[in-house]
């Protein structure tokens, strides 16, 4: 069957992670502690370890890397114990979040050689989208501060009434909004969840180097890894899908 879709993962795989959601979670952090609206004695540091974050480590099945913001703030709760409701204090660091993403454009920065590569792509006619943990706004606003939120059919996002990745329902939704079927799409991303996403729904998984994994770490789960979006080639297609863990390029 004929690809006709590309789905991608948005940070580490069209925007650079580094230094933008780190720099945003550490942001974050400090005002939370420096606030003393806390119950706890809680480190800035403590606080970033618990969404995967120590120094320049990122893990790429933490919390920062995968999830929503939404399990950041669940675990920055757990840990700092606010006297506000939970639900209450998520909205607090949602918009800590954004207001921060927001105050530095400078951080945000498209992966080279990607924006040139989807261009192409979607004169080729392939139908793009994207399919991320970040939400609505902010996804809007990283990808029109990098050049590229015109060049995508579908945006899905993690802030509405659809499953987060790995569950299928984003890429589905893709699905349905471009009249493919899971066969026809390849998810590119830079996680292991991002590759069982791919599976999960029936579509091709192909993992990029250019986020927070390690090939050895997408391997198990990718039909293929590349360097970064920019270096897959479609015309190697017919025979690099064929044999799970074919294509190796770069």
């Amino acid at each position: 069957m004929t690809i006709q879709g590309l789905l991608f993962d948005k940070d580490g795989t069209l925007i650079s992670f580094t230094p933008l959601w780190p720099a945003i979670a550490r942001d974050c952090a400090c005002q939370l502690v420096a606030s003393g609206n806390v119950e706890c004695d809680v480190t800035v540091d403590r606080l970033l370890a618990a969404i995967g974050v120590q120094g320049e480590s990122i893990d790429p099945q933490g919390i920062l890397a995968v999830e929503p913001v939404s399990a950041t703030a669940a675990a920055w709760y757990a840990l700092l114990q606010p006297a506000i409701p939970a639900a209450a204090f998520a909205q607090q660091v949602s918009q800590m979040m954004q207001r921060s993403l927001y105050a530095h454009p400078q951080w945000l920065a498209a992966i080279a050689d990607v924006p040139a590569q989807l261009r192409l792509w979607r004169a080729q006619g392939y139908r793009l989208g994207v399919a991320t943990a970040d939400n609505q706004d902010s996804t809007r606003f990283c990808l029109a501060h990098t050049g590229l939120l015109e060049l995508f059919d579908f945006i899905g996002t993690s802030d509405g009434e659809l499953a987060a990745k790995p569950d299928p329902a984003l890429l589905h939704a893709f699905c349905n909004e471009t009249g493919l079927r899971p066969q026809q799409v390849i998810m590119f991303g830079d996680t292991p969840s991002d590759m069982a996403f791919g599976r999960n729904a029936g579509a091709f998984s192909v993992g990029v180097l250019s986020g927070t994994a390690t090939s050895a770490e997408l391997a198990p789960l990718a039909h293929g890894i590349v360097p970064s979006v920019a270096d897959f080639d479609p015309a190697r297609l017919p025979w690099s899908l064929q044999t799970e863990g074919a294509y190796q390029h770069g």
